[in-house]
């Protein structure tokens, strides 16, 4: 391989980490600010319930806490305040 070709691959690899650096970074801010914002809602209401489209899948908890953020940094998501007074997290995944 001529030096030209070298440098090039070197460059292309060089690029490909940065973005994988960049993603990552990226994905961890948004988890914290989920995180943040799960902490504001638990303040706020005892039990929050969480749901996959319309099908239900758990009571948030410590054990599931950091899941979940993960879940809501990724996919979209909305959450209300159910008829019993409880907050509510739809993921649209």
């Amino acid at each position: 391989m001529t030096s030209e070709i070298k440098f090039c691959i070197i460059c292309l690899l060089l690029a490909i980490a940065v973005r994988m650096i960049y993603t990552i970074n990226h994905n961890y801010e948004q988890q914290r600010i989920e995180m943040t914002r799960i902490r504001e809602i638990k303040a706020k209401y005892p039990i929050i319930r969480v749901y996959v489209g319309n099908k239900f899948l758990c009571v948030l908890s410590k054990a599931n806490y950091r899941q979940i953020a993960k879940w809501m940094a990724k996919d979209s998501y909305c959450g209300c305040e159910g008829k019993d007074g409880n907050y509510q997290i739809f993921l649209r995944r």
